[in-house]
């Protein structure tokens, strides 16, 4: 019995388990027993199917739970772009110190002056950065710079030995002629282009001022009349120039600015002059001062500008040969006199420019021989 019984829950537990097709053994089974038992193994049949039902579907249920649930699919997301700030880039302009200057060869520099000047000296262009803060300024040696100056920050002024430039926001550009320091019987010219905005060009001592406006060129030049001529007309020659240049008056309705033309017929050879221009074609005079007149016959003496100042010593040549001090606004260069039988400047005056340094505080006398010429100096203890 026990035996049957076990088969029985054998076969039924491959059938559900294992999905086999059982053998037809109930026939075979209830034939041989009568209808008592018959009645009593159909029960068994009943409750061992049920608990074979159960065992299964705990089975399954079992099975079910017990294995890890595949995870939902995650969707991959980007994650969030952060902005980058740019990385600076180095400013093109390096700054220059109060006091410091530079000496281009055979590339350009660019410098920036108290956060609101931007200078591009060109190539052989020598300069020197002076001035103060919000009144910035620079001394033009040799060469020629690009300005650019900001509005409405403060001022600054380019100075040479042929005159100053002062501007208070804009863009232009001075070229000095001729290299600073080298002796000639010529005076010098400084040159203005104006790209933005309008600049005051003044010539040394303040003889003689132009204005120029965005788009117009001029400038201030000291020289030696080399040509004069009874129209009017003059060539002036300047250091640097190879050949001298022609200056005429400027026009009022198709003819010469009479008070202006009527000064330079006055002109003869050997006069030095300093006059304003502004370039219209030609260069156009619009003011003239005569600085010295040449000899007129033996009797005439050539007029001198002299003077005598206290100042502070602000530069001097290795050699002695000048000292540049500034007296005021003014900050000239002066050397010694030249002693015609020696064929040299003055040793005495050398040797006294050599026992001064920057900072001295002087007294002294000139006269503008040429050049401004010192007859005289102290220094002050």
């Amino acid at each position: 019995m026990d035996d049957e019984l076990d088969r029985l829950i054998d076969t039924l537990l491959r059938e559900a388990l294992a999905n086999e097709r059982p053998p037809n053994l109930a026939r075979r089974i209830l034939s041989q027993v009568d209808a008592e038992r018959r009645k009593r193994m159909v029960k068994i049949y009943w409750i061992t199917s049920a608990a074979v039902a159960a065992t299964v579907l705990i089975g399954i249920l079992i099975w079910q739970f017990s294995t890890p649930a595949k995870p939902p699919d995650i969707v991959k997301k980007d994650p969030p772009k952060q902005e980058v700030p740019p990385i600076p880039t180095p400013s093109e302009y390096a700054s220059l110190a109060r006091g410091a200057g530079i000496e281009t060869k055979d590339q350009p520099q660019k410098i920036q002056l108290g956060g609101y000047v931007k200078l591009e000296a060109a190539v052989n262009t020598s300069l020197q950065s002076e001035g103060k803060e919000k009144a910035e300024q620079v001394f033009l040696k040799r060469g020629q710079v690009v300005c650019e100056v900001d509005h409405n920050v403060g001022t600054f002024i380019v100075r040479t030995d042929g005159g100053t430039v002062s501007v208070n926001g804009t863009k232009f550009n001075v070229q000095a002629i001729g290299e600073g320091g080298e002796r000639s019987e010529y005076g010098r010219s400084v040159e203005v282009s104006v790209k933005e905005g309008s600049v005051t060009v003044n010539g040394l001592e303040g003889l003689t001022h132009i204005a120029l406006a965005g788009g117009e060129s001029g400038g201030v030049t000291t020289g030696v009349v080399t040509r004069g001529t009874d129209t009017g007309p003059v060539e002036i020659r300047t250091v640097g120039d190879k050949e001298p240049r022609r200056y005429t008056p400027q026009m009022r309705e198709n003819h010469f600015e009479a008070s202006t033309l009527a000064a330079m017929k006055e002109l003869r050879i050997g006069d030095r002059v300093q006059v304003a221009w502004k370039l219209q074609e030609l260069r156009r005079v619009t003011a003239m001062k005569v600085v010295q007149r040449a000899h007129r016959d033996d009797k005439e003496k050539t007029e001198r500008e002299h003077g005598k100042a206290t100042g502070r010593v602000t530069e001097k040549d290795p050699n002695n040969e000048w000292v540049r001090i500034q007296v005021e606004n003014s900050n000239e260069r002066y050397m010694p006199r030249w002693n015609a039988d020696t064929k040299a400047l003055d040793r005495e005056m050398r040797a006294k420019i050599g026992e001064l340094s920057p900072g001295d505080i002087v007294k002294f006398e000139w006269i503008n021989e040429e050049h401004r010429r010192i007859t005289k100096i102290e220094k002050e203890k």
